[in-house]
């Protein structure tokens, strides 16, 4: 479960409720991440499936609700993944950050409706 907020290119900022799931996979070398977000008037699913090999990621994301798909690619340092996620129309920078029980994400897009979204996600027990 986590909370956050989204910043639309309209200049609103609303609060975001979110879930997510993960699947690690590979010798920790897979990571599949589901992550639902919704505020008053704004909603994103967005899957991920990623790899890890000597300090860089690569992989494929997809947004549900627009019907968006393309790919990763970053790197991985102290457990921090740095990436950009493309797609036709879409680019964003992606950062994932451990905080203890915690995970920080933020991803920052500019020429579309999202500009840009940060998230605290706790790990259930």
């Amino acid at each position: 479960m986590g909370s956050g907020t989204v910043a639309l290119s309209n200049g609103t900022t609303e609060r975001l409720r979110c879930q997510a799931t993960y699947v690690v996979a590979s010798a920790s070398a897979n990571l599949r991440q589901n992550l639902r977000c919704a505020s008053d008037s704004y909603t994103f699913e967005l899957r991920t499936d990623i790899n890890a090999e000597g300090g860089r990621v690569g992989g494929v994301w997809a947004e549900a609700t627009r019907n968006m798909q393309g790919t990763i690619s970053g790197r991985v340092s102290a457990g921090r993944i740095d990436a950009v996620a493309e797609g036709p129309g879409f680019s964003a920078g992606i950062a994932m950050a451990p905080q203890g029980a915690r995970q920080a994400v933020s991803i920052r897009s500019q020429g579309t409706e999202l500009s840009q979204v940060s998230i605290t996600l706790t790990r259930a027990r």
